[in-house]
């Protein structure tokens, strides 16, 4: 009998990304290096793009085949890795805890079939009930709930700012909503988090 096989989908902007990146750093290590365009953006974006390179092979996902007692992430770029049923913490939508490391599935468009599927051990009993926090799934159910209402708070304030404080950089006023987005969201969030723990 097979065994059962998740094989995420990607949205194409996902894999151009794998080569735009790249592609991207670069052209800015050219513009730092021959060009001598050292500008604080040039070598933020850079810094930035590097970092990005240093973690891209390892979120890539192949497949996940599920055995017995234990399941097995397959990577474009980076080695096997097998991980025991009884090593899972919690997972969710977006990631996988297991007590060696977290697997990101943040990218993958049907990451819901992932969640049956680990949501069908627990039912079988490969995955114990008393081991999983139930934490991660209701962190990102309230997370989406929070971003709108913090989008839209954080427009209304932005706006009052500009009407305030004349912005005579575009780039402070994109700056700007960054600043006023992040407090905005995080309190939004610990509200609702604190909600749906009280109901």
């Amino acid at each position: 009998m097979p065994k059962p096989v998740f094989e995420p989908n990607y949205k194409i902007t996902t894999y151009l990304g794998y080569f735009f990146v790249p592609a991207l750093e670069l052209f800015l290590l050219w513009q730092i290096i021959f060009e001598n365009n050292r500008d604080l953006t040039t070598i933020n974006m850079a810094v930035l793009c590097g970092l990005l390179i240093a973690v891209m092979p390892y979120m890539l996902i192949r497949r996940i085949i599920f055995g017995e007692i234990s399941f097995t992430v397959e990577k474009y770029f980076w080695l096997a890795k097998t991980i025991k049923y009884i090593d899972v913490i919690d997972f969710g939508m977006t990631v996988i805890k297991t007590q060696n490391g977290n697997i990101s599935l943040w990218a993958i468009t049907n990451s819901h079939k992932a969640y049956n599927m680990f949501t069908a051990l627990v039912e079988e009993g490969k995955i114990g009930r008393y081991q999983v926090e139930h934490q991660v799934y209701r962190q990102e159910v309230v997370s989406r709930k929070a971003f709108l209402p913090a989008m839209l708070v954080s427009l209304v304030l932005q706006i009052l700012l500009s009407s305030i404080w004349k912005f005579e950089n575009s780039t402070i006023q994109e700056l700007s909503i960054i600043v006023i987005f992040l407090p905005v969201y995080f309190m939004t969030y610990l509200f609702l988090k604190n909600r749906a723990e009280n109901l």
